[in-house]
């Protein structure tokens, strides 16, 4: 009797109560308390928290957030992402630049998205041991390092967690016909569409949900279940709509190409949700492989195949659907197939898919095939494998020229890895390797943006004045709205005593960049000084 209810003790340690919540979130500390020490990859997070410090730091900028693109004011850019920024002012506010918070802002957020995960598993009633170890792989799998090491990597977190809470709010309002859960539901998918243009999919999931759980309800409410939804997809479109500069539109065709082109890309990411090895910061196509994610999937497929008369075949189509439209949207580029980046933090919600797959297969065997305690067993070592190579791979997170050195060597013919890691170089005063890496930056694509400008400032500080201004002229040419190259190419005519031409190419970059104080600024102190 002593030793059935040591067994007891032992087996519901993990899943009673608060227990698996506890579990999770020290693992989820453990892993990544290293990465709080870490410092700028400068990859947009100098961007968001360096460079647009002063917006950030501003209270009263809360408005102006849902106003314009997220890499403003400083740059420009297609993502409208209000919510990002939103947790940006919140941390700079708390702690300026220091990035200490900012990395334990990402880690909390983490531990939020894993622990709805674990409730939003639950909801599929698999047993709550298999619900605890999917989400413990969850927590600690070194795919999503990207997403928690990297701060701008939030980004995938926030639109993860505020899909699950539209989607437990919304199997909530099926459930008991609450109004007011409903409108929780529509709210928490408006936040995910302001978090990451992604969520555009959660509908697709979301009904796909529904229909796994078998849950009916009276056509009237489902209908201001949906109306709700379609009101927070119309807000948001208006609000973006409005506030971006800047969006490139491929149309429906385009789009629709866009993703048959690059649907191959699918299969890194499979490659990378089985088979975490050869990680990247940052991966082209061209310089990806393709092997592990074909063979994943053939194996996947197999076992599915092999277990279709044991398998729940409603969950495991939610499972499919739920990888592939967070991913779709992925696809969509006007680049050439081979020069889209893949990244491993676009995973970070589709893996959820995967892992309603995993846990129905694990259900259907685990009584009649396999024994529980061997299942925990490959769960363990699953996870002291990720606790492993996570570990391994967060350390390349830690500065910029580790993180770019990395990303160079993981995908030698990326123009923006080179371009990085010369800006790397240059910030520490090695002029002679970060020019040789704008080079190789534009000799791998001629039309990257910012590297001329790079190489312009390298002639400015060189006094090399005909040559920075051919650098900042051709940088305008590719890139009209980056107003730095205007600022600077103005103050190589005035270092030159071409006064007029200075101010006349800091008011054309007014027109491109009229929220940019400094053209303003300097045109007023010349005109003071003008003889």
């Amino acid at each position: 009797m002593k030793t059935r209810q040591e067994k007891i003790t032992l087996s519901t340690i993990f899943t009673e109560g608060y227990f698996p919540f506890v579990w999770i979130a020290l693992a989820i500390l453990l892993l990544y308390a290293r990465s709080l020490s870490f410092g700028f990859t400068n990859f947009d997070d100098h961007t968001f928290i360096d460079r647009n410090s002063e917006f950030i730091s501003d209270f009263r900028n809360i408005g102006q957030a849902f106003r314009q693109d997220m890499f403003r004011p400083s740059d420009i850019s297609a993502y409208y992402r209000p919510v990002v920024i939103l947790s940006f002012m919140s941390d700079a506010h708390i702690a300026g630049k220091t990035l200490f918070v900012y990395h334990a802002t990402n880690i909390i957020l983490h531990i939020i998205a894993s622990i709805l995960l674990y409730l939003f598993l639950e909801t599929l009633g698999l047993s709550k041991i298999n619900v605890f170890w999917l989400s413990l792989l969850f927590a600690l799998h070194p795919a999503l390092v990207r997403a928690v090491a990297w701060i701008p990597g939030r980004t995938e977190i926030l639109l993860s967690i505020f899909s699950l809470l539209a989607l437990l709010t919304a199997r909530t309002t099926v459930t008991k016909k609450s109004v007011w859960l409903g409108v929780l539901s529509a709210i928490s998918f408006f936040l995910a569409l302001l978090s990451k243009e992604t969520a555009i999919v959660l509908p697709v999931a979301a009904l796909f949900y529904v229909y796994s759980l078998r849950l009916t309800m009276p056509r009237r409410f489902l209908a201001f279940l949906a109306s709700l939804w379609f009101i927070a997809i119309g807000t948001w479109y208006f609000l973006r709509t409005a506030a971006l500069v800047y969006s490139p539109d491929l149309g429906v065709l385009g789009m629709a190409k866009a993703v048959f082109q690059n649907s191959p890309h699918i299969l890194w990411y499979v490659g990378k949700a089985f088979v975490p090895t050869s990680l990247s910061v940052l991966t082209i196509y061209r310089d990806a492989s393709l092997i592990s994610g074909f063979i994943a999937s053939l194996f996947f497929a197999a076992v599915l195949y092999i277990m279709r008369k044991q398998l729940n075949v409603r969950y495991v189509v939610f499972g499919l659907v739920f990888f592939v439209v967070f991913l779709l949207p992925t696809l969509v580029s006007s680049l050439p197939r081979d020069s889209v980046d893949l990244k491993e933090d676009r995973l970070y919600s589709a893996l959820i898919g995967i892992l309603i797959i995993v846990g129905v297969c694990a259900s259907a065997v685990e009584t009649k095939y396999i024994r529980r305690d061997f299942l925990q067993l490959v769960a363990v070592v699953a996870c002291a494998f990720f606790v492993l190579q996570g570990s391994l791979y967060m350390n390349i997170f830690r500065d910029d020229l580790v993180f770019w050195t990395h990303a160079v060597k993981r995908s030698p013919t990326s123009s923006v890895a080179y371009l990085n890691l010369g800006y790397a170089y240059h910030k520490r005063g090695d002029i002679e390797k970060a020019a040789d890496m704008y080079k190789k930056t534009i000799e791998y694509n001629p039309k990257e943006q910012v590297a001329r400008y790079n190489l312009g400032m390298i002639a400015l500080g060189a006094q090399a004045y005909t040559e920075a201004a051919k650098y900042f002229l051709q940088e305008i040419q590719i890139n009209p709205y980056y107003s730095d190259a205007y600022l600077n190419l103005g103050i190589t005519y005035y270092e030159i005593g071409r006064i007029d031409d200075a101010i006349v190419v800091w008011r054309k970059g007014l027109e491109a960049r009229p929220d940019d104080t400094r053209l303003q600024a300097n045109i007023d102190t010349v005109q003071k000084i003008k003889p």
